[in-house]
């Protein structure tokens, strides 16, 4: 009966602990097949200081399009390589030839080329232009407990939280997911925002689902690895490890020299 009860207690804690493990772990716990939650209106990514974009301006005319490249080859034709890339100043303009200055800070993508479109053509300068707008250098940083801690550039005009954890191939399974740290820098002041990857409601109600350019995203490792690392590092700097590696190789040099002397 004592046996019976023993066995099924270590059952049931076998069973409890696995349970607690995968509330850990499983994302979207709270959404089952058939439900619905609602996600905040789509943030796109918007240009700031020190962003830079790459600008084309196609027209019929080759002639007239190279008047608005940056980077000519010999014969005044831009190579396909070559990309027009525009830096946004401290004031949130860039300098666009025969436009001039121009204030771009706040634009998403398609704005800026809207516009581009619209005064080439109220200018008379281009006719039917094809403007194209692309994202240089716009990127985000994943660091922490991660399958590939890196930096991620943005190459479309939203980029989710969800995006950047697939990009990175998800988190190692000792990485904490019910407390994502993001870190979101706004005008110098950065704040901290953390976000709990096994709720869908969590994730698609918090305000950097979408992200923004130069966000920080960390992901901190479990206690039992943390643990591991600590306990590892200390066992190295003790008197009682290197006590017993002394030990064991003087064991080990006594049966060497036992053996030695059998065998004459």
């Amino acid at each position: 009966m004592n046996r019976l009860l023993y066995s099924f207690s270590l059952v049931m804690i076998i069973l409890l602990a696995s349970c607690s493990g995968q509330k850990r772990i499983v994302y979207f716990q709270d959404m089952q097949a058939g439900d619905r939650d609602t996600i905040q209106d789509t943030v796109l990514i918007r240009l700031q200081v020190s962003d830079k974009v790459n600008i084309h301006v196609s027209a019929r005319d080759p002639e007239i399009s190279n008047l608005f490249s940056l980077y000519k080859t010999t014969n005044g034709s831009q190579s396909a390589n070559q990309k027009s890339g525009y830096t946004i100043d401290s004031h949130g303009d860039i300098n666009f030839p025969i436009l001039g200055k121009i204030h771009v800070e706040g634009m998403s993508r398609e704005e800026l080329t809207e516009f581009l479109v619209s005064q080439l053509e109220e200018r008379q300068l281009v006719k039917d232009p094809v403007v194209t707008v692309e994202f240089e250098n716009l990127s985000v940083t994943v660091i922490g407990d991660t399958k590939n801690s890196q930096r991620l550039y943005i190459n479309k005009d939203y980029y989710t939280l969800l995006d950047a954890m697939a990009d990175i191939g998800d988190l190692e399974i000792t990485g904490v997911r019910e407390t994502v740290k993001v870190l979101r820098n706004d005008n110098g002041v950065v704040t901290a925002y953390n976000v709990n990857l096994c709720s869908a409601q969590d994730v698609y109600a918090s305000p950097v689902y979408y992200l923004q350019q130069n966000d920080v995203i960390y992901v901190a490792p479990n206690k039992k690895k943390t643990r591991g690392y600590y306990d590892n590092a200390t066992m190295l700097i003790t008197p009682t490890f290197w006590t017993g590696i002394v030990s064991s190789a003087l064991s080990l040099t006594s049966v060497i020299i036992a053996l030695t002397r059998t065998t004459k």
